[in-house]
């Protein structure tokens, strides 16, 4: 990944990416290759930006190591990703805790030992957000060890097992 405050600035950089790879006989496939444009509004910026002479394409969102980027700046396609990805270890869990009979504090280790990885991944990018879709993966969780129904009180959950929402956990830790 480029990065750079302004368009010649980023032409600059592929430029002496360029030259870097031609000098190590590395070759960089343009067809996969993207830019985006960073902004605090959904305007749609049409620019041309090349790598050796190919044009690239400018798109809105783009996907990097599992994660997300919108040219908004917000997470919340890829906080929703991550939330989706989580349900299926979630449910591998409830499998396992249909067939074995654990304590109510082991599927509380299980859970914070598969999931929440899932659940947190990269959050040191985007962790300061809410991310409401995340933690309700986690209340799910929270509810459904507890039997209780899925209206319950949000403070009530979280006082039974002394958790705080995860957004509070990636704060402070």
């Amino acid at each position: 990944m480029l990065f750079s405050y302004t368009r010649p600035g980023l032409q600059i950089l592929l430029n002496k990416l360029h030259t870097y790879c031609n000098e190590w006989g590395i070759t960089v496939n343009t067809d996969k290759t993207v830019c985006m444009v960073f902004r605090k509004c959904n305007r749609v910026e049409q620019f041309d930006m090349f790598y050796n002479n190919n044009r690239l394409t400018v798109v809105q969102k783009f996907t990097y190591l599992v994660v997300t980027l919108s040219s908004n700046g917000l997470f919340y396609q890829a906080q929703k990703a991550l939330a989706n990805q989580s349900l299926k270890s979630l449910f591998a869990l409830n499998s396992i805790f249909d067939t074995v009979a654990l304590e109510t504090t082991d599927k509380m280790k299980l859970f914070y030992s598969v999931v929440a990885p899932i659940l947190n991944y990269s959050s040191e990018v985007w962790g300061f957000h809410d991310a409401n879709d995340i933690e309700n993966i986690h209340l799910k969780l929270l509810k459904q060890v507890l039997g209780i129904h899925s209206r319950t009180s949000i403070p009530t959950i979280y006082g039974e097992f002394t958790r705080f929402p995860l957004s509070v956990i990636r704060k402070i830790e």
